[in-house]
């Protein structure tokens, strides 16, 4: 075949296919058939396009939400890391403490020791 006769094979639009199928199948199209025939298939392709355009909204969604979840995951992490900090710092706190109550009851029986 050579490229223009190719070119002629191939239908340049889905209006055109389904026009070339119903001529290869015999139907002769006027132009209120042409027209409906149009509307139909600008009905289809819009169709087509909403779906789309919704599931890429649900992936989106999707999306969202997984990065919501993953967000949450780390605040509660963080959240639980800080718990655990705070919960070391106040039993150093408390251990301290102790040692410096008894270092106080040592100096206090030397002192009275002396004094006695």
């Amino acid at each position: 075949l050579q490229p223009e006769q190719q070119d002629e094979d191939l239908p340049s639009s889905p209006l055109e296919q389904d026009k070339k199928a119903l001529e290869e199948a015999g139907v002769v199209l006027d132009s209120e058939d042409e027209d409906q025939l149009e509307r139909k298939l600008s009905r289809r392709m819009s169709d087509i396009a909403d779906s789309l355009a919704l599931e890429s909204a649900a992936k989106a969604r999707a999306a969202e939400a997984r990065a919501a979840e993953a967000r949450e995951a780390r605040k509660a992490a963080r959240k639980a890391k800080r718990q655990e900090l705070e919960e070391v710092l106040a039993q150093r706190v408390a251990i301290s403490r102790q040692r410096a109550r008894s270092q106080e009851l040592v100096l206090l029986r030397l002192v009275w020791q002396e004094w006695e």
